[in-house]
């Protein structure tokens, strides 16, 4: 029998609310890595938009050009 399958069985003859306290904490768990890597590829995207704008090769437009894109779209 595997580690998951002992966990499952002993997790089985637990109380309801000792059963839900236990999934929300193995999703805390699972949550705080799919945020960490989410963070690292923020990261790793950022750095790479910095580092293609301080090359030249990314398009930038100026705040106002960006607001009157914004306009013409949702004033339709």
């Amino acid at each position: 029998m595997s580690s998951i399958q002992k966990l499952v069985e002993e997790a089985r003859n637990l109380p309801d609310d000792q059963k839900l306290t236990l999934a929300n904490r193995v999703l805390e768990l699972a949550e705080q890595a799919m945020a960490d890597d989410v963070e690292d590829e923020w990261d790793s995207e950022l750095r790479a938009r910095i580092q293609a704008y301080d090359e030249g090769r990314s398009q930038t437009k100026s705040a106002g050009e960006v607001f009157q894109d914004l306009d013409s779209k949702f004033s339709s």
